[in-house]
């Protein structure tokens, strides 16, 4: 009978036949565990086979907007604000007030562009990569990090989302491996995260 390891208590739990995909309660701590369902049904689902050649399924950056929708509103808000206030002064030129509010506007336009510069190389230099194979983190742009799990030794996926994360649908993901002790990988401000835990499922030894 396959078994499933529980997410709170890390009890072995036997799986009934026909419960592939659904839910299953540990009958120790009562925890309500996601059975995944075989990594062979994977290509039924559209999915690369965890046989043959390694293949990426999915590659993904944290978000901006979903993330810190607020934020992001904010500094787009303060480069509109800037580059019309710019305008506004350079037409304003002519009458000889305009010099103020153009360095003003010009000044709020840079600060807000070269902040959503730095959150955007920031987003794209972290990358969470889930293959048939394996998951995997990377990070940084000059200076490289990598560290990765082997679907097979996978031993929990940890969602953690607060309530604004809820809403807009992100999260922050973070993997265990057997071989490992505490969270291996770690990615945040994830779109879709329980998307993603069922993708690295469809691919985990029960």
């Amino acid at each position: 009978m396959p078994t499933l390891t529980c997410d709170n208590c890390e009890r072995l739990i036997d799986i009934p036949a026909g419960y592939k995909g659904s839910k299953i309660a540990c009958p120790d701590c009562g925890d309500i565990n996601r059975i995944p369902e075989s990594a062979s049904e994977a290509r039924d689902r559209g999915l690369p086979p965890d046989s043959g050649p390694e293949q990426t399924v999915m590659s993904v950056h944290p978000s901006m907007f979903r993330a810190k929708p607020l934020l992001f509103s904010t500094l787009t808000l303060l480069f509109l604000s800037g580059i019309a206030g710019l305008v506004i002064g350079i037409f304003g030129l002519v009458a000889g007030i305009g010099l103020p509010i153009a360095i003003a506007g010009g000044i709020v336009a840079i600060f807000a562009t070269v902040m959503l510069i730095i959150w955007r190389i920031k987003t794209m230099n972290a990358r969470f990569i889930v293959t048939n194979k394996r998951t995997v983190e990377r990070r940084g742009l000059f200076s490289k990090y990598t560290t990765e799990v082997v679907h097979d030794n996978i031993r929990n996926i940890e969602i953690d989302q607060t309530f604004w994360q809820r809403i807009w649908g992100v999260g922050d993901i973070g993997i265990a491996s057997s071989g490992h002790e505490g969270i291996e990988i770690k990615m945040e401000d994830l779109a879709r995260p329980y998307k993603v835990r069922e993708i690295i499922d469809r691919y985990r030894e029960l």
